[in-house]
């Protein structure tokens, strides 16, 4: 899995963050949290290109041709390619979401 950066309580990059003021409002309100909250910031990076590059790992990652024939192999049994059916049934709800513009947490 691949997310952007969280700097939670208690980890170096929070003191950092909050030592020079960088640390959105939003995110010190830990009751009101989200995984898929706008990115945090430390860089020269726009919110646009962060995502990018996250968006960039898990194609990389994913789409690899020994995961792709590995979940093949998997995909074997009836329970497995099951799974993955539902699997691959989400991942085209999240790139047509992603084409028409809907916010969908990944």
């Amino acid at each position: 899995m691949f997310t952007t950066l969280v700097p939670f309580p208690g980890a170096p990059i929070f003191t950092y963050a909050k030592d020079r003021g960088i640390l959105p409002e939003k995110i010190t309100d830990w009751d009101r949290f989200e995984a898929c909250a706008k990115p945090f910031l430390l860089s020269e990076l726009s919110e646009e290109q962060l995502l990018r590059y996250v968006k960039r790992a898990y194609g990389k990652f994913y789409f690899r041709p020994r995961i792709i024939a590995g979940a093949v192999k998997d995909s074997l049994s009836f329970y497995k390619l099951r799974n993955n059916i539902s699997a691959l049934g989400r991942i085209v709800r999240l790139i047509l979401a992603r084409r028409f513009e809907k916010k969908v947490c990944t």
